[in-house]
């Protein structure tokens, strides 16, 4: 799971600032390739998983009444029964934690704080619903603890609420954000922008802690390819808002000034879905490139190794802004400079991601076709131009363990006290 890698770096590097981390968590023994497959039950027995520097606790998911249905009959048969039963769920879910989802967090947690007697908590969310826990137990424990933003909840612009249980639900999620979040000691987020909206909605002081990478996975040198094309790649999700025709004007006065073949030319999105459906943003940029002579492919989600090789096979990694909205920094772009690879952003945010890809030398900011066409130019004229020493060093304070030994301090100097 992306969303487990920044708070699994925690885990791994704490213990060089002194802190032991006791995790807990829920058994993941399946792959999430569709957004269902999160509420999947799983009947594994508690795990614990002891090393010198800390402990996971892996705990069955029994799931909600919504969450076996679905196990049963899908999610295309008996449809009204399941919104119903979903509906019933966001309601009850800021209720009580006795309906909530993550109650059996709640429960297990007490038992560690009972037989560990920790210094201090971190939840890391989304689901935001787990702030409840934290405020749960600061009120039965006194027990300090830091939230960890990983995206914005109700301050969320990105993530259009669509139909009208989202919209009534905002403003019981907005005063159970509020209520909750002023119980914690600090919060922590990935981009300065949410930083500000966060202490303005919650009145608590806030931190940046951008996502960063791990070191160790990218630093690779180019795979060649037998093909020899050049392939441009995004890796992630794709947002409605983002818009991709720069990129394709560029490419097709590459391919009119005869620069490179546009039937080598191949924009990838790897992982851009989870419903294996090409989004309507880019199945316009494939009619664009298609009617040229270039290609657009959509590969699944993919970790580990095959997602690294793919990093390795691409000659340039893109992403565009999302739109008008600012302050959105996506956790890419630090995997990106950290793969040491020419990096495009087709169409610039002037703002946090322009501020953050200038410094990288390998880096191409572009806010039109024109200056699409001589960024990918001049890394088709120069294909052996590495990144130097001093991009090795810029983009060193985004590794994970930098990023971890930060959380570190944070923890020790406002929360555990």
């Amino acid at each position: 799971m992306v969303g487990a890698e920044r708070p699994y770096s925690w885990f791994k590097h704490f213990h060089e600032c002194g802190l032991y981390p006791v995790v807990i968590t829920r058994h993941w023994n399946h792959k999430v390739v569709h957004i269902n497959d999160s509420s999947r039950t799983d009947s594994s027995p508690l795990r614990i998983e002891k090393h010198e520097h800390g402990e996971i606790h892996y705990l069955p998911y029994k799931g909600t009444i919504r969450d076996k249905f679905i196990s049963l009959f899908g999610n295309d048969r008996f449809t009204f029964i399941r919104k119903l039963l979903t509906f019933a769920e966001l309601i009850a879910e800021f209720i009580s934690i006795h309906f909530s989802a993550y109650k059996f967090l709640f429960t297990y947690a007490q038992e560690v704080i009972k037989s560990h007697q920790p210094a201090a908590l971190i939840i890391s969310a989304n689901p935001f619903p787990q702030f409840r826990i934290g405020y749960l137990l600061k009120q039965q424990y006194g027990l300090k603890w830091l939230a960890d933003y990983r995206d914005d909840w109700t301050t969320n612009q990105l993530n259009e609420r669509r139909g009208i249980v989202k919209k009534l639900l905002l403003p019981v999620e907005r005063h159970c954000e509020k209520k909750w979040v002023r119980s914690s000691a600090h919060f922590i987020s990935v981009t300065p922008v949410y930083v500000r909206r966060i202490e303005q909605l919650t009145g608590v002081s806030g931190t940046n802690i951008y996502n960063g990478f791990e070191v160790e996975d990218l630093h690779h040198p180019k795979t060649k390819k037998p093909d020899e094309k050049f392939v441009l790649l995004y890796t992630g999700s794709v947002y409605a808002q983002q818009d991709f025709s720069m990129l394709a004007e560029g490419l097709k006065r590459i391919a009119d000034e005869n620069s490179f073949p546009a039937e080598k030319m191949e924009v990838c999105f790897l992982g851009a879905t989870m419903n294996f459906l090409m989004p309507e943003n880019v199945k316009q940029l494939s009619d664009k490139l298609n009617a040229f002579g270039a290609s657009c492919t959509m590969l699944p989600h993919v970790k580990g190794e095959e997602f690294f090789n793919a990093l390795r096979q691409c000659d340039m990694l893109f992403f565009t802004r999302y739109g008008n909205l600012q302050g959105i920094v996506p956790a890419k772009i630090f995997t990106y400079m950290g793969s040491l690879k020419p990096v495009l952003l087709a169409g610039s945010d002037a703002d946090t991601i322009e501020h953050l890809i200038k410094p990288y030398s390998m880096g191409f900011i572009a806010n039109d076709g024109n200056e699409v066409f001589n960024a990918v130019k001049s890394v088709l004229e120069n294909p052996l131009r590495v990144a130097s020493d001093d991009d090795r060093k810029y983009i060193s304070q985004f590794s994970r363990k930098h990023l971890a030994h930060r959380v570190a301090e944070i923890v020790k100097q406002k929360v555990a006290v």
